[in-house]
């Protein structure tokens, strides 16, 4: 029999490598029952077959410890009777120390920008971007920088979180900007940016 020891494995993906046959072994053949106790971030499933599935929060990284219990089941004792369990006769327990490394998730759109319009000849610095754009990982040190593109018609100044758009001339129509948010950690990934397209139209004054 081999004991729990120790399991590493990457966030959002469950892990079924451990089976408790492995683990535990009654020497008489009886018939044992497995249960378990100490998870918090991380859901257990025991499966018909004796194995185990570990599952852990979305997003979350970190370390548990698991304790695995084979409950003896036999004839009717004083064990029993003191468990509350006519067929219970004793109980074995093993930890499993779970290790969930971080997996680094792209940023997202969490408050869409609305369109909207501000007179030529002049600057609108209205839009902040604090709220715009989210990253599961902020509670991991993750930070994200912000870009632009598109931008044909009107210029595009980003200043920490405010954006500020400028246009010297009329403009007959609208013209599109996507302001984009990449996860610093995955710069060079071209699957981790989120972007978020706006149209901006730029009123002509009457002269």
């Amino acid at each position: 029999m081999q004991p729990l020891g120790s399991i590493t494995f990457q966030e959002d993906i469950p892990n079924s490598s451990i089976d408790l046959d492995d683990v535990f072994w009654e020497p008489n053949g009886e018939t044992m029952e497995f249960t378990y106790s100490g998870n918090i971030n991380i859901t257990v499933t025991i499966n018909a077959n004796s194995t185990v599935t570990l599952e852990p929060a979305e997003n979350w990284p970190g370390s548990e410890e698991i304790y695995f219990h084979a409950n003896q089941l036999g004839d009717y004792t004083r064990e029993s009777r003191n468990s509350g369990r006519e067929n219970f006769r004793g109980m074995t327990t093993d930890t499993l120390h779970v290790t969930v490394e971080p997996l680094n998730d792209p940023p997202v759109v969490e408050d869409p920008i609305a369109d909207f319009s501000f007179p030529e000849d002049t600057s609108c610095n209205d839009l902040n971007l604090d709220s715009v754009f989210s990253d599961p990982d902020f509670d991991y040190g993750d930070t994200l920088t912000l870009t632009y593109s598109g931008n044909t018609e009107c210029t595009v100044d980003i200043t920490d979180i405010t954006v500020t758009f400028g246009a010297s001339e009329a403009i007959a129509s609208a013209t599109a900007d996507v302001i984009r948010r990449r996860d610093t950690l995955n710069e060079n990934d071209p699957n981790f940016p989120s972007d978020e397209e706006i149209e901006i139209l730029i009123e002509k004054l009457g002269e």
